[in-house]
């Protein structure tokens, strides 16, 4: 599962076996009339995710490279050639962009939940969420340097999660964690749109879509602050 996210089945199509890469002649893909923020290359075939959506992906490419080494299995291997459509060898790029995505777009709130969920139904992990440093020691520009960390992909990560308000993005509503004594919600120009003291639920259904700061106060963790979408 650390492989699969949800797309819209027409961009999934349009992209194929395309390689993830930053596109060098851009054009835009669109779906019923309306902008995805994605983009083909077909001069040289590749697809561009959208940025919210980037170091997710790089992410997933990660994983794959070290999931799948062969031994029965696919030796699946990052590159920065490209491959022509259609060519089904194990090679999957390009490399230097997945580096530069992960480093851009870090794991979020929503990443990080969706992991513990992942490990939760299947008992593995995957390291470079855990451990966002990994990729310059096998890749990037600390190849080479010890790695001073006693990794274990099927172990809890070394540090106690973060309690989180969730979900995130959300909807209709979003709850307080349990140990959060009270909140305050604010639109991104700094006015108050909710304040809580008594309640773990909050409701969104009067509120716009857009993105909002919730600030709240446990009774361990201190204060803490959480960007919120509202969709």
């Amino acid at each position: 599962m650390h492989n699969l996210k949800p797309c819209n089945i027409e961009v999934n199509n349009i992209r194929g076996n395309r390689f993830f890469a930053d596109c060098q002649n851009c054009t835009p893909v669109f779906t019923d009339g309306v902008n995805t923020e994605c983009f083909l290359d077909n001069s040289n075939g590749t697809f561009e995710p959208r940025d919210a959506v980037k170091g997710d992906v790089a992410r997933m490419i990660l994983y794959m490279a070290v999931r799948y080494e062969g031994g029965g299995e696919l030796d699946m291997q990052l590159t920065d050639q490209i491959l022509p459509e259609g060519d089904n060898a194990p090679l999957m790029g390009r490399l230097s962009d997945m580096l530069a995505w992960h480093l851009a777009d870090p794991p979020d709130d929503f990443e990080l939940n969706r992991h513990e969920v992942i490990f939760g139904y299947q008992g593995n992990r995957n390291p470079f969420i855990d451990h966002p440093e990994l990729a310059e020691h096998l890749w990037g520009d600390l190849q080479g340097e010890t790695w001073p960390v006693n990794l274990h992909t099927t172990a809890p990560r070394s540090e106690k999660p973060k309690p989180r308000a969730y979900p995130n993005p959300a909807v209709t509503e979003v709850f307080l964690p349990e140990e959060a004594a009270d909140a305050v919600m604010r639109s991104v120009t700094g006015s108050v749109v909710f304040r809580a003291t008594q309640t773990k639920r909050i409701s969104l259904e009067s509120l716009p879509a857009g993105v909002y700061l919730l600030e709240w106060h446990g009774t361990e963790s201190g204060r803490e602050v959480q960007r919120l979408i509202k969709l």
